[in-house]
């Protein structure tokens, strides 16, 4: 069974590996979108198979060195090729959600400036306005008449200056308005990209967008290190199991054939053996017929006997035991031979 899911997890990382790899690497070559995509499919099912073949393989004498150093040094290509198509299509992703958050920022930068320039346009009006006064103050100072004249004069350049005023402080309003949005936006879109943030402030020690952006490319690259290998690594680990499976269930198990030596059996010929032979070779005959008859403990006390009539040289190196089994074996031998 935990074979089994090991091999339904390899090729599910396998799949979803491969699928991210070939939508970003067709996004980097959005020209031949079907050609990259075909190609992907290709390559990653050609790669699965190669890394399986070369571990049932990587020992055969038939495999040159040179066929395994290519077969290796492409697997090990084509999962850069699948990380770096990860790498693509993670980078897009990020780029995706990140480009409303600095469109966004862009135009609350510029409705800023507008602000600003309303108000500096106002404290223009404004310095107008104040010379004016001053101005006036003099000549009411020296003649009230002419102060009611020289106010008249002003009437024209004060009535622009309020007017300046009075239309910057109603385009500030819109303008604050519309900030206020943008910036209800903008907690929006830092919400997306929010954990970001908390990763950037743990590694950098703030988010600031520079940090912002290296702290993506961090946690991209720790996925690529993972994905791909460890797709080829669980389906090496299945081979390795399988193989295990097989060596247990006697699959590559070769039979054992075990050549008996061949021993020539001569008979005894009475007539080659000296005097000294031939009458041990009659006393165990003689003491063979007389067990027949026997319990097994006269045939024990008898054992002893016909040891002493053979001779300890040849029942040299033998212990009691193996002594008795050659003797039950004369014994049998003489019972069939009869029969």
């Amino acid at each position: 069974m935990l074979t089994i899911l090991l091999f339904l997890s390899g090729i599910a990382v396998s799949i979803i590996g491969a699928a991210y790899s070939i939508m970003g690497l067709a996004a980097l070559f959005a020209g031949a979108y079907w050609a990259v995509v075909s190609m992907g499919i290709t390559l990653e099912i050609a790669k699965l198979v190669t890394v399986s073949w070369l571990y049932r393989n990587w020992e055969s004498k038939l495999l040159p060195n040179s066929i395994r150093m290519y077969l290796t040094s492409a697997v090990l290509m084509l999962m850069f090729i699948t990380s770096v198509g990860i790498f693509g299509f993670l980078s897009k992703a990020h780029l995706d959600q990140a480009t409303p958050n600095t469109g966004n920022r862009l135009l609350v930068k510029n409705v800023e400036r507008q602000i600003d320039s309303e108000k500096k346009s106002i404290e223009g009006a404004q310095k107008i306005i104040d010379q004016l006064d001053k101005a006036l103050d003099k000549v009411i100072d020296r003649d009230a008449d002419k102060g009611l004249l020289e106010r008249q004069k002003q009437q024209n350049e004060r009535n622009r200056a309020n007017n300046i005023i009075t239309n910057s402080s109603k385009k500030i309003t819109d303008l604050s308005n519309q900030k206020l949005k943008l910036d209800k936006d903008q907690l929006a879109i830092d919400k997306d990209i929010g954990p970001f943030k908390y990763v950037a402030e743990l590694i950098y020690g703030d988010s600031m967008e520079g940090n912002l952006d290296r702290a993506v490319r961090l946690v991209i690259i720790c996925l690529i290190l993972v994905f791909d290998p460890l797709a080829v690594l669980m389906l090496i680990a299945f081979n390795v199991s399988i193989r295990e499976k097989e060596l247990r269930d006697g699959i590559f198990k070769k039979p054992i054939i075990i050549k008996e030596p061949i021993i020539e059996k001569k008979p005894i010929i009475e007539k080659e053996l000296d005097l000294e032979d031939k009458l041990k070779l009659h006393a165990t005959k003689e003491f063979i017929e007389k067990l027949k008859s026997k319990s097994n403990k006269e045939r024990a006390r008898d054992y002893k006997g016909l040891i002493e009539k053979i001779g300890s040289k040849e029942l040299d190196g033998l212990s009691a035991d193996e002594i008795k089994v050659k003797l039950d074996q004369i014994y049998d031998w003489n019972e069939n031979s009869k029969k």
